[in-house]
């Protein structure tokens, strides 16, 4: 993206999350089950990263974005998930993991 403008570069980005949650949506629905019961999809967006250098594409989640997903993992440690889509960036694998 470089040569692009910060405005375009965050119109950018904001396309590529909606066709990422379109597409796990889309996987998660399309998912056949034979199991009798409801079927409750999280989309999770990432915690807060560590933007203090701007040249690091894959940076570590900050104090507060891991703070964030230790909440997160404590509110769903009794969910069993079946299926899940990431992305392989270390601070959405910290999030899912920390």
């Amino acid at each position: 993206m470089a040569g692009k403008s910060a405005r375009t570069k965050i119109r950018t980005m904001n396309k590529m999350k909606i066709q990422l949650i379109l597409f796990l949506a889309a996987g998660a629905l399309s998912c056949r089950t034979d199991l009798p019961g409801n079927t409750i999809i999280y989309i999770v967006r990432h915690a807060e990263k560590d933007v203090s250098d701007a040249k690091n594409l894959d940076p570590e989640l900050s104090a507060e974005g891991m703070e964030r997903a230790e909440a997160l993992a404590n509110k769903l440690k009794r969910v069993k998930l079946q299926h899940y889509g990431k992305v392989h960036h270390s601070s959405i694998l910290k999030q899912a993991n920390p």
